[in-house]
């Protein structure tokens, strides 16, 4: 693709681009990058959307565009050539981590202390992904721990 396209040289550049965009049930991820202070949030074009980083990659390696993904993920694909990192001086301005919960209610207290600890230690910055009902209450309470507000 950056053979076509030509290579981003700074974030804003990347709007400019075809992005492969996830999706979640908010929305389409920005692409959320800094650099020391500076921060940059960019939603590049897209006509590939996904809402699983495995499709989201595979069309990345075949050459439709560029994806904003997780290094340890792409750490085959970059050692045999398949992909590139961009932006390289640039890092990603948030932790994600994604808890699924295969059952349709509420988790076990087993999986909430787990989410508890996973917040302290990935703060700040941490953005809980999950059910929406639950990723709002673990969120908003552990702002009010914090002492700060929503």
């Amino acid at each position: 693709y950056v053979e076509r396209a030509g290579m981003p040289r700074k974030p804003a550049d990347l709007a400019e681009h075809q992005g492969i965009v996830y999706r979640t049930s908010a929305g389409l991820q920005h692409w959320r990058l800094q650099k020391g202070t500076a921060q940059e949030s960019i939603l590049p074009r897209s006509n590939l959307i996904a809402n699983e980083y495995w499709t989201i990659k595979y069309f990345a390696v075949a050459g439709e565009g560029i994806a904003y993904l997780p290094h340890f993920f792409t750490t085959i694909e970059c050692e045999r050539g398949h992909l590139i990192p961009l932006l390289d001086t640039w890092e990603s301005a948030e932790k994600r981590v994604s808890i699924r919960i295969s059952r349709p209610h509420a988790p076990s207290r087993k999986m909430t202390a787990f989410m508890d600890v996973c917040g302290r230690y990935f703060s700040p910055g941490f953005v809980f992904t999950g059910p929406r009902y639950y990723v709002e209450t673990i969120f908003d309470a552990s702002q009010q721990e914090k002492g700060t507000e929503k």
